[in-house]
Parts: C-alpha cells; sequence; structure tokens
C-alpha cells in the first residue's frame, strides 16, 4: 500500500524537500507488523516556543508559543509511524499593528525514525495540509485572504528517558492557504523548540 497523504502542490520552497520525501519515500508494505494496542492509546503533550526573522520582510519578527496534543497514533513499521493531533499557538509580531493572532489546527504528522543513540530514538517529522483557522488575517506586514489556513512543519526530535516517554524537538512552521486564496503572505516560525511526553 502507497501512502501519500499530505501531497501539497505549489508548496513554498523551504518546505518542498521535506514535502518531497513524505509524498514520495513513503511507501508501506500491506504485511507490515499491526502496533500494539497499547502503542496506540498513547496521548503525546507538547509546549513549545520560538521564532525568528519574517522571510521576505525587512525587519519583521515573529514568536509563537503554544501546545499541541496528539490523540492518535498508528504505527505502520518500526520506522514510520502517524499521528493525528490538534493545538493551538499565539503569534506576535514586533509591528506597530496587527502584532497579534490565535491559530487553531488540526494537522496530520508522519514520522521517519532516524538510527538510534543508545536507548533514545531520534526522528524526522512533517506536518502537511493541516487545517488551521486564525483569528485575525494579517500579522504584521503578513497578510492572508480569510481566516481558514493550512499549517505545514518540519524537525527534528529525540525520545528519551524510561521507555523513551518523553521527547524533544526543533522545527520550522509556516501557515498559507495553498493558493487558494490572495492575498496569501507566508507566516512563519522559523524556529520552534518542543518539549513533552506520552501521558
Amino acid at each position: 500500500m502507497t501512502l501519500l497523504p499530505f501531497c501539497w502542490p505549489r508548496a513554498s520552497a523551504p518546505l518542498s524537500t521535506a514535502l518531497f520525501i513524505s509524498c514520495v519515500s513513503v511507501t508501506l508494505s500491506g504485511e507490515a507488523s499491526p502496533a500494539p494496542e497499547a502503542a496506540r492509546e498513547n496521548l503525546e503533550l507538547m509546549l513549545y516556543a520560538g521564532g525568528g526573522k519574517q522571510p521576505h520582510t525587512e525587519h519583521q519578527k515573529n514568536t509563537a508559543v503554544g501546545i499541541d496534543l496528539h490523540v492518535y497514533r498508528h504505527i505502520f513499521t518500526e520506522k514510520q509511524s502517524l499521528f493525528i493531533g490538534t493545538g493551538v499557538a499565539q503569534l506576535t509580531s514586533n509591528t506597530d499593528e496587527h502584532k497579534r493572532m490565535l491559530a487553531f489546527s488540526i494537522y496530520p504528522q508522519l514520522n521517519l525514525a532516524l538510527p538510534k543513540l543508545g536507548n533514545s530514538q531520534p526522528y524526522f517529522y512533517v506536518r502537511t495540509l493541516g487545517p488551521t483557522y486564525l483569528s485575525e488575517t494579517q500579522l504584521g506586514e503578513r497578510r492572508q485572504a480569510n481566516h481558514f489556513v493550512f499549517q505545514s512543519q518540519l524537525g527534528l526530535g529525540i525520545y528519551f528517558g524510561t521507555g523513551n516517554r518523553w521527547l524533544a524537538n526543533i522545527a520550522y512552521r509556516h501557515y498559507s492557504n495553498a493558493r487558494l486564496g490572495s492575498p496569501n503572505d507566508g507566516i512563519d516560525a522559523l524556529v520552534l523548540l518542543t518539549l513533552g511526553g506520552r501521558i
């Protein structure tokens, strides 16, 4: 069975490579061993903060803080796991106007396990086409056609601790409407640091 759930035509340049990986290289065998039921029932709660300069602007810098919750986990193989999550973020800018918005998202996330480091499990992950509602249509200089956009994110993380219960990751996040409307100025948080764990 071939899994191509998150392909995003015309994705922004910083995400193109990761989206290509998630859309082309994730081919799953129909004979993969099913995950233990206990693993599927684990929830993951994550807190994050970060930001950075907004690309394609002169002076705008964005910050983001928020919380994500993975409500479903399905392990296809030892290397590939699918999560369904939801989250809320507060985005702020250093501009004089349009300084703050909230973003409410639902998203799929694909984790690809990397070689282990001792008992810890590093991973690469990608999110695409995560439906998102923005409380405002403008953050600083960046404008969206309406309140409905998509969240995309890619990052590197690691599970660690007893039973690999805890996690930490670093990521880049992007919001835009996939050119479904104009204007479509992307809103970005260049570096997000996340800490969380399975509950």
